[in-house]
């Protein structure tokens, strides 16, 4: 929905998605996981930009910029899945964790 609002798209151009979620504010919430993800953001950003969503502009960047003391732990993450494969066994309940731990740090999964 960030995505589509950022190139300018209304809920009336698209009434087959449920809008009624979605708000700016929830993306300032967002945990960014890494680089990957902060690439991609980086280009919702430029076409907010461009369509003068200067709000979604600030939002995205405030999440970047509190998520990346926290980016280190995906970097933790995927080098432990390679180093011990056994590890992916518990990948329900360790994801579980994870996300409990994301939440409990006031942060929305985008």
């Amino acid at each position: 929905m960030l995505t589509l609002d950022a190139l300018g798209y209304r809920a009336e151009d698209i009434p087959a998605f449920d809008w009624s979620k979605y708000s700016i504010e929830q993306a300032r919430r967002f945990f960014i996981l890494g680089r990957g993800e902060v690439r991609l953001l980086r280009e919702i950003i430029a076409r907010a930009e461009q369509n003068e969503r200067y709000d979604i502009e600030a939002a995205l960047e405030h999440a970047i910029r509190r998520s990346s003391p926290l980016m280190w732990m995906t970097n933790l993450e995927r080098y432990i899945r390679r180093q011990v494969p056994a590890v992916n066994h518990y990948k329900t309940p360790l994801k579980a964790l994870k996300a409990t731990v994301i939440r409990r740090l006031g942060f929305d999964s985008p």
